[in-house]
């Protein structure tokens, strides 16, 4: 049983360590709204943030990260993730780069920041708890994910 224990303890050191390397919190909600035409999805993320405006910055960064690692639930249909576990893992070094140059935000196409909706704005004891429906171009995410060697391409088969 001790062997056990300590596989447990290293490998839960192991995780913590890789989660605390980034400084990016991605601590949100989302849900999909809709598709749009020409390869849109557009997801309503809730995210966190000191101020209102760092909430709603948060909130782009996190519906490209829920398309990317989380998939969506869409009413047309289910959207599995661009890029599972593994290909985060594999190519973490790509994707901290991604987000913290902010290249995401090439895909971000529009956003309700605008204009919060009153009950999609809440305080809290750490900050704020915004909502904000943005549309992510879908499909040219997608590509660049291909041409950058990240994820297979959808017509190489299995």
């Amino acid at each position: 049983m001790k062997p056990f224990n300590t596989l447990l303890v290293a490998l839960s050191v192991a995780i913590l360590a890789s989660c605390g390397s980034a400084k990016v919190d991605y601590g949100y909600e989302h849900r999909c709204i809709g598709t749009g035409k020409q390869g849109l999805q557009i997801v309503e993320v809730f995210s966190y943030g000191k101020t209102v405006e760092q909430a709603i910055d948060a909130s782009k960064r996190n519906a490209v990260h829920a398309v990317l690692f989380k998939g969506l639930n869409c009413p047309s249909g289910s959207q599995p993730a661009l890029a599972g576990a593994a290909d985060a893992e594999k190519h973490k070094a790509y994707f901290d780069e991604f987000f913290s140059s902010g290249k995401y935000l090439q895909f971000v196409t529009l956003s309700g920041d605008g204009s919060i909706d009153p009950s999609k704005r809440m305080k809290t004891d750490k900050g704020y708890k915004v909502g904000v429906d943005v549309a992510i171009r879908y499909n040219a995410l997608r590509e660049k994910l291909e041409a950058d060697g990240i994820i297979r391409k959808m017509n190489t088969g299995f």
